[in-house]
């Protein structure tokens, strides 16, 4: 892994990113320093001030322990069996799911809970609008983009 800071037209395409995909409550204060730890060819995990977010295919997603930003966005609780395979990289069933939280469409980033306790798990791409999906009895719903184990967050636990 290496990083390195950004510079100040790489700073200002990705706070636009940030713009145009997260919730204004979620969004970053403008900064002149984002440091960018390149994990591998598609996945950067970027520190902005004190918040983590990754790169995915050039997607802006939000780290899962920033659930401050989090917060601000829709997100689904699902229930303990599918905490294993969203863990492991597997998309969202509408079996999984439990509840929705807030209201969201297709290509809206969308974090993960699990039940119990409401720790996120996961960070997906939403394939369906929250209305559709709740009707839903069978389908993908969410595209697991992020999730605890996968490469960024055990570079994050590196650094």
């Amino acid at each position: 892994m290496k990083s390195h800071n950004l510079s100040k037209r790489e700073i200002q395409r990705i706070l636009q990113s940030v713009a145009a995909t997260w919730p204004r409550e979620a969004l970053i204060e403008k900064t002149d320093e984002i440091r960018m730890t390149e994990i591998d060819a598609q996945t950067r995990l970027l520190k902005i001030q004190n918040t983590f977010a990754v790169v995915l295919e050039e997607r802006v997603v939000p780290f899962l322990r920033t659930t401050s930003i989090l917060d601000a966005f829709p997100s689904i609780s699902v229930d303990s069996g599918a905490i294993v395979p969203l863990c492991n990289g597997a998309d969202l069933m509408r079996p999984g799911i439990l509840e929705f939280h807030g209201t969201f469409h297709s290509g809206d980033i969308v974090p993960v809970r699990e039940s119990t306790y409401g720790k996120y798990i996961a960070v997906g791409l939403a394939l369906k609008n929250s209305d559709e999906a709740q009707v839903l009895a069978k389908g993908a719903i969410l595209k697991n983009l992020h999730y605890v184990g996968d490469k960024s967050w055990e570079a994050y636990k590196a650094l």
